[in-house]
């Protein structure tokens, strides 16, 4: 029997970032398809660091480099074993591509991965055979009744520190793991999951509110709420959730 599942997401700035003007450093990307005549849904959430001068710019960049290169691994076949490998290989030579053009100088290099580079990375893939998630740095992580805050204090990890040459990073960063942390399970046995930044750690309460949301703007709507009436999330806070559909879409 086919099961279906629906897709809400949503995202907005931090109520510290509207005060003192500042961009959302989150980003989001979304993508739902079938091949094969089987449904896969891919979600990134890329959290710029708040040091950075414009680390949205780079979470957006690679929000959309990954979405699009997950969407070619599942086509190709590649599922949880092989493609959270590839995938941390290849957004690492992307990263890598990007911050070429600065390296006249030690300097100048190290400046641009600060201000443009640094964001967490967090993957959602659904296939008809198994659904994962891809984690690099802090933020939540939902899988079925499984909930782990990957809380960090404020020095979570980033793909970006690959860049920096060790002596010029602090100590407690240079063991920095080398590929996502990596959650699964068959997507037979999937009733839900979620991917959000870092912001929903203060926001605990408010989790139970973001299922069986079946307006296709209706997660949007929760935060909007939220945010402006009830003044709740100080920092940018996006969210993906996927869950079986026992209700209609």
């Amino acid at each position: 029997m086919n099961r279906e599942f629906r897709v809400r997401e949503g995202s907005i700035v931090g109520r510290s970032h509207i005060l003192s003007g500042r961009n959302c450093q989150d980003a989001l990307a979304l993508g739902q398809f079938n091949f094969q005549e089987g449904e896969f849904v891919i979600g990134v959430i890329c959290d710029g660091c708040s040091e950075g001068a414009s680390s949205e710019i780079g979470a957006r960049l690679v929000s959309q480099y990954i979405l699009g290169q997950a969407t070619q691994l599942v086509k190709l076949g590649f599922g949880k074993n092989l493609l959270p490998s590839l995938l941390f290989a290849k957004t690492l030579a992307f990263l890598k591509q990007i911050a070429s053009p600065f390296s006249t100088s030690p300097k100048e290099r190290l400046k641009f991965i600060k201000d443009h580079l640094l964001f967490t990375v967090l993957t959602l893939v659904k296939t008809p055979r198994d659904t994962f998630v891809l984690a690099y740095g802090d933020g939540l992580v939902v899988v079925n009744d499984e909930v782990d805050f990957r809380f960090q204090e404020d020095a979570p990890f980033y793909m970006g520190y690959h860049l920096i040459e060790r002596h010029l990073i602090d100590l407690a960063a240079t063991a920095l793991p080398s590929g996502f942390d990596v959650y699964s399970l068959p997507t037979e046995r999937l009733k839900r999951v979620a991917i959000a930044s870092d912001a929903w750690e203060k926001e605990r309460e408010l989790i139970p509110g973001v299922w069986g949301i079946t307006h296709p703007n209706g997660l949007q709507r929760k935060l909007n709420v939220w945010s402006g009436r009830e003044h709740k999330f100080t920092d940018d806070a996006s969210i993906i959730v996927l869950e079986e559909a026992t209700d209609g879409i």
